[in-house]
């Protein structure tokens, strides 16, 4: 606020009327010409703090814009910062899940190594039994030959001793034949002792020759029992994995699907008595959450047991599977399946339909094919299933060597315990084939003829 001051000046009258007057009007004027120019001075002033007052706010303005740029630019650089941390965590991540990868790869390289070592040691183990066994063998026929040499040798001196005893006892005829004969008795004795002796010997090299190779067999039979105990082990540890992580799977099932979908439907229907005006809203979501979980229900049960083998038998759940796998996915199948039902006991249906089922999840998994034969057919009293793919393969002698997956190992498990037998060829242009061949009880034989 501008305050303005007036002073007013008074002059002394002077006598003269005339001059008093003019010098009245002249004082009369004077405020108001002295208010007009405070009135402009207090104008100009106004003026003047106005335009200083909007310089200043430009000024400010401009000053917080800056302000803004600055904060707007360190808030990018910290995002920025942010971010390129970010990356480089997810590339230190991903570095060492490569490096444990690759760590893997190296373990499962050594063990294999390892394997080839043993297997190559038990090898040369075998070798230098063998050889030191034939070493033996030789030294024995070498004695042998030593004896017989000695033998043939005392028979020389025999019959040089007899030449003496003739010329010396040529004087009497009969003492002479009665010598000829003692000497011939005593060389026929001789020889025949010492056949008996060849004889004994050859049956005693015999005899441990075949102690040797008894024992061998029992060596070759416990490792093989042993193998086989310790692949049946495994097989078991295995299968009760499997058997754990597929509870554990359906334990997940339940928990994070029909348990989420009951306690859902549980505070729907709390809503529903809560709100009428939406009670038909709420049954109508109540409604469609039962749905799916009788679906999820029925879906979880049909991978434990399915039920079409109840109701419609072997023969129509194996190709009801074979179109399910078609109509979803781009695999080509061509399939020719015979009546089978009624040859097999419920179980081991379940137990033929789980290996038609895992050799199709193979397929799928790890295959890569584009077409798929399925044939299975009774023929002699053997029922003989075949599968084949035009897939990529893999080598069938790795799991020959028990290093094949545990779907192969049960599929061959089931067909054992079916009294069958299942074989696999595959090769790496070829695809792979899989032979399955279960013999049929008489009865049952007749039935599907």
């Amino acid at each position: 606020m501008i305050m303005l001051f007036v002073s007013v000046q008074t002059v002394p009258c002077v006598a003269q009327s005339d001059s008093a007057a003019a010098e009245h009007e002249r004082e009369s004027r004077r405020p108001v010409t002295e208010a007009a120019e405070h009135e402009r001075e207090y104008h100009r002033l106004v003026t003047e703090a106005e335009e200083r007052d909007s310089m200043l706010t430009a000024l400010n303005r401009r000053q917080v814009e800056e302000l803004a740029a600055r904060y707007e630019t360190k808030r990018r650089e910290r995002e920025i910062a942010l971010l390129e941390r970010e990356q480089r965590q997810r590339e230190l991540q991903l570095a060492q899940r490569e490096a444990d990868i690759a760590l893997m790869r190296q373990r499962r390289e050594e063990r294999k190594r390892e394997t080839e070592l043993l297997a190559q040691e038990q090898s040369i183990r075998q070798l230098e039994l063998q050889r030191t066994q034939d070493a033996l063998t030789a030294r024995q026929l070498k004695l042998l030959e030593q004896h017989e040499e000695r033998v043939r040798n005392q028979d020389t001196l025999r019959l040089q001793e007899i030449a003496l005893e003739r010329a010396s006892l040529q004087r009497g005829v009969i003492g002479t034949g009665i010598v000829i004969v003692l000497l011939l008795l005593a060389v026929g004795y001789q020889m025949f002792r010492r056949r008996r002796t060849v004889m004994q010997l050859r049956e005693q090299h015999a005899a441990r020759h075949a102690n040797i190779l008894e024992t061998q067999l029992q060596t070759d039979a416990a490792a093989a029992e042993s193998r086989r105990i310790t692949a049946e082990r495994e097989f078991a540890m295995q299968l009760i994995r499997a058997q754990e992580e597929e509870r554990s799977r359906i334990a997940g099932a339940l928990h994070d699907g029909i348990s989420q979908d009951l306690i859902i439907m549980k505070f729907r229907a709390a809503m529903a008595q809560k709100d009428d005006a939406a009670a038909g809203e709420h049954i109508t979501e109540i409604a469609e959450s039962a749905a799916e979980s009788i679906e999820e229900v029925r879906r979880i049960s049909r991978d434990l047991r399915p039920s079409q083998l109840e109701r419609v038998g072997l023969t129509a759940t194996i190709d009801s599977m074979l179109r399910s796998v078609r109509e979803s996915t781009a695999l080509e199948i061509d399939a020719q399946i015979s009546a089978m039902d009624g040859l097999f006991s419920p179980d081991q249906e379940i137990g033929f339909y789980r290996i038609v089922q895992e050799a199709m999840n193979n397929i799928l998994r790890h295959a890569h094919a584009h077409r798929v034969e399925v044939q299975l057919q009774s023929d002699d009293g053997v029922l003989r299933l075949m599968i084949h793919d035009d897939g990529r393969g893999f080598d069938p002698a790795t799991t020959e060597n028990g290093n094949g997956g545990l779907g192969l190992k049960s599929m061959r498990t089931r067909a054992q315990m079916l009294g069958g037998e299942l074989r696999i060829e595959s090769g790496s242009r070829s695809g792979t084939t899989l032979w399955c061949e279960i013999p049929l009880q008489p009865e049952t034989a007749e039935s599907a003829s």
